[in-house]
């Protein structure tokens, strides 16, 4: 019976492993013709131009005389691999697969033919399957990275606040789901970990996750201004027992940079003060605190490029293209149709829609990805297929119920 668990138990890791492997890294084949001085010069170049059409990557064929591969040619010997293979040092060719995003698993000489160009030089035409790591549809979005915030007031207490208020932001940007939230906090560690992968010991397939580092379209930066906390002793009324209170106010300014431009997309000054009480540490009290402000400026980013939109109504119940863990059932918001496109005057650059408030709706569920409302009130009447980027919803606050108009739309 152990043996049979552990034959199972063994399978169970293999398809785990193959299919998460396959979710990520995977094949494409490619037919490459290329010219040489030789036939192993021509195969060598048809083999970096399969990995150039693949993975997006050129390479100097000129400086690049080694790709690892595993080989199932027909054509070749055995004495011709073992040629091509070793054409390199080990530092050189692993620095090549790091640039080639991907490797030859395998590949197949189709022909092989004097050039018509040249009579010196051969032209072969090859089959080649080569690995490139696939990181999927969300790379796709609109990407953002949210730097350390500086710190006026460099205490241990103000650097916990700052890193407590930097991971609120990237939370809640990471479940709204509209950014790709690029790490800059831990790169040193993901540096470690692909080095690894440059050791003699890994499959030559796992160097295909190399080079695929993305670049930000936004930056978020800030500074908290000012910072101060005291410990005092307070009364809590219910229990009427004394209890330790962390008391202390904040300043923090912020921008959203796009990084192409530098040109400077939201900015904003935040203020908080709190009465916290202090649990097992004095940075506990923190949590509540940067939270909140963290919940602030990233709901602001989040509605300023994505506002959210009501995405269909079902008789009556609209239903909201925004869910998790930052919309909540029982809260209320302001129905927003958009009219005209308003554009500045001088530039003649687009601003913004017009935006009227119809009505209110209260949030009845929240699901991950979505959540669904009821009408309170309504102006006018709602068409049962909403038209795409019409309505949206913004929690009710200070808003001109006849018309207002956002300071930002952007992508319209």
């Amino acid at each position: 019976m152990r043996k049979l668990f552990l034959v199972l138990l063994t399978a169970f890791v293999f398809l785990f492993a193959h299919f998460a492997y396959a979710a990520s890294v995977k094949q494409r084949a490619v037919e490459v013709t290329a010219v040489g001085a030789n036939r192993d010069a021509a195969i060598q170049a048809a083999l970096v131009e399969a990995v150039s059409q693949v993975t997006g990557v050129k390479i100097d064929s000129n400086n690049s005389s080694y790709i690892e591969t595993k080989y199932s040619s027909t054509e070749s010997s055995e004495d011709d691999e073992d040629s091509f293979i070793n054409n390199l040092d080990e530092v050189q060719s692993k620095n090549i697969e790091a640039k080639a995003q991907g490797h030859v698993l395998s590949y197949e000489l189709l022909s092989e033919k004097t050039s018509a160009a040249n009579e010196k030089n051969v032209e072969v035409t090859i089959r080649a399957l080569v690995s490139y790591y696939d990181a999927g549809a969300q790379v796709n979005r609109q990407r953002l990275a949210v730097l350390n915030f500086k710190i006026d007031d460099d205490s241990k207490v103000a650097r916990s606040f700052a890193r407590l208020l930097e991971q609120s932001v990237s939370s809640y940007l990471t479940q709204a789901r509209n950014f790709a939230v690029l790490d800059r906090e831990y790169l040193a560690e993901r540096d470690s970990e692909l080095a690894q992968l440059l050791r003699s010991d890994v499959l030559p397939v796992e160097r295909a996750r190399i080079g695929n580092s993305l670049g930000a379209d936004y930056m978020l930066v800030g500074t908290i201004n000012h910072f101060s906390i005291k410990r005092e002793q307070e009364v809590i009324a219910v229990v009427n027992e004394e209890a330790l209170v962390a008391k202390g106010n904040a300043a923090i300014s912020w921008r959203l940079i796009n990084v192409p431009t530098g040109m400077v997309v939201a900015s904003k000054l935040e203020n908080i003060s709190f009465n916290e009480p202090i649990a097992d540490s004095f940075e506990s009290a923190l949590v509540r605190p940067a939270e909140k402000v963290g919940t602030n400026i990233a709901s602001r980013i989040n509605e300023t490029i994505y506002p959210i939109l009501v995405v269909a109504n079902r008789n009556g119940t609209l239903t909201i293209g925004r869910g998790g863990d930052y919309i909540s059932q029982g809260e209320t918001y302001d129905l927003i149709e958009y009219g005209q496109g308003m554009y500045d005057p001088y530039t003649n650059e687009p601003i913004a829609y017009e935006e009227y408030v119809i009505g209110k709706v209260e949030i009845t569920k929240v699901d991950p990805k979505l959540s669904y409302a009821k009408v309170i009130s309504i102006t006018k009447d709602l068409p049962a297929q909403i038209i795409p980027n019409t309505l949206i919803i913004r929690k009710s606050a200070h808003i001109n119920q006849e018309k207002h108009v956002k300071t930002l739309q952007p992508n319209w």
